[in-house]
């Protein structure tokens, strides 16, 4: 009889062979087709992607935990943020 294990170099052995099968696979057919057509769109956009990513960090909402909402200041301050927000939107994004 012949266990699972008795022959754990032929094993390791396919299971290595199989994994350099897939990644053959993934250079030939994955890097051409995907990676560099959306490394082509990603540098041709490198202006307007930065811009996004300056506004983006203007524009996220807030995440303010509720014990600290319950806090007066804190709530009036967190109600002011989003008209700011739609106003820096709104100059920004116009240009």
């Amino acid at each position: 009889m012949h266990e699972d294990n008795t022959f754990p170099y032929l094993r390791t052995r396919i299971i290595l062979t199989r994994r350099s099968v897939r990644a053959a696979v993934l250079r030939v057919c994955i890097v051409p087709k995907v990676i560099y057509p959306v490394l082509e769109w990603l540098l041709h956009r490198i202006p307007d992607l930065k811009k996004r990513a300056y506004l983006a960090k203007y524009l996220v909402k807030l995440e303010v935990r509720n014990e600290f909402l319950a806090d007066a200041d804190v709530a009036d301050l967190y109600e002011q943020v989003i008209p700011l927000q739609h106003e820096f939107m709104q100059k920004r994004c116009s240009n």
